[in-house]
């Protein structure tokens, strides 16, 4: 049944009117340039920029850090080591087990996996400061050398991942809002057609949605897409998998074996809305791959 060809021109305006609509929200949405957007966005710049800042300055803290081993190592006039050797008590370690970091993490919720990375090779670092000074006798000029190029080698890698989670902080946050906007002017016009009567009846106006929601792209790649899936944790429509139509995704788990459905409808019994980070193919691939949805 073509329900599209069974409906009035009246009918056929409203939805036209509506998917008109809809693209015009989600392009004002999408633009930087307008005055209210400026507005908008104005507590996203501040706050990006004041986490961006925070975590060049603990990069800083760590730079000078380094320079305090590395001058035991280089500096003839050293023979102790002036640095902190515990992982939790530096600056960088302090912020990394504080409330401030679970703060940034709720701001911006794929940061958990980067500042997950690094903590490893932060810790690391700080045993091999402990392991330098209690076995380090400057006997061996090569050695030194060595040793001290090992640990500038080791300090660059901390210090890329550390512009990379700034740069990221700044990037998923404006991402973040983005999303949300353009999710909710989907959700507006949704409940538009749901609540027009003189669309036709209630099997006609969810046909109507599922239909729009389906043909949905956005994004640089055009690959960003709508998905739908009940409280149940049914899915209702998916236009990347249809074969998942119809399938109880209760069970279902990423690769990092988080049960992602159940979190979709948990997020929106427990707080109407929120965002949920997760693993899951991009269009057209096979393997997982972090992802971000607001739900």
């Amino acid at each position: 049944m073509n329900t599209w060809n069974n409906l009035t021109i009246g009918k056929k305006q409203a939805v036209g009117f509506g998917a008109v609509l809809l693209l015009l929200i989600i392009l004002v949405i999408s633009s930087y340039n307008g005055i209210g957007s400026i507005v908008f966005n104005a507590k996203e710049v501040i706050t990006g920029n004041q986490l961006d800042g925070m975590l060049a300055q603990k990069e800083v803290d760590h730079l000078n850090w380094a320079n305090k081993v590395n001058a035991l190592l280089t500096d003839e006039k050293i023979t102790t080591l002036n640095a902190e050797t515990d992982h939790t008590r530096c600056d960088l370690g302090k912020w990394l087990h504080s409330e401030d970091r679970r703060e940034a993490e709720k701001l911006v919720p794929e940061l958990s996996a980067l500042l997950e990375q690094l903590e490893r090779p932060h810790e690391a670092i700080h045993k091999s400061a402990i392991n330098i000074n209690q076995t380090f006798r400057k006997t061996h000029k090569g050695l030194v050398l060595k040793l001290s190029n090992r640990l500038i080698d080791h300090l660059k890698w901390v210090s890329a991942m550390a512009q990379e989670i700034a740069e990221e902080a700044g990037g998923l946050y404006s991402y973040q809002n983005k999303l949300k906007n353009s999710t909710e002017a989907l959700m507006s016009i949704i409940k538009i057609v749901a609540e027009n009567e003189h669309l036709g009846d209630i099997p006609t106006r969810k046909k109507i949605v599922l239909d729009m929601v389906n043909k949905i792209r956005y994004g640089d790649k055009n690959d960003g897409y709508y998905w739908i899936n009940d409280l149940n944790r049914v899915m209702v429509l998916h236009p990347i998998k249809p074969q998942l139509k119809g399938k109880d995704l209760s069970n279902f788990k990423d690769p990092k074996g988080k049960h992602i459905f159940r979190e979709f409808v948990d997020i929106c019994q427990q707080k109407t809305n929120g965002f949920s980070c997760y693993y899951w193919p991009y269009p057209g691939k096979e393997d997982p791959v972090p992802k971000i949805s607001y739900v």
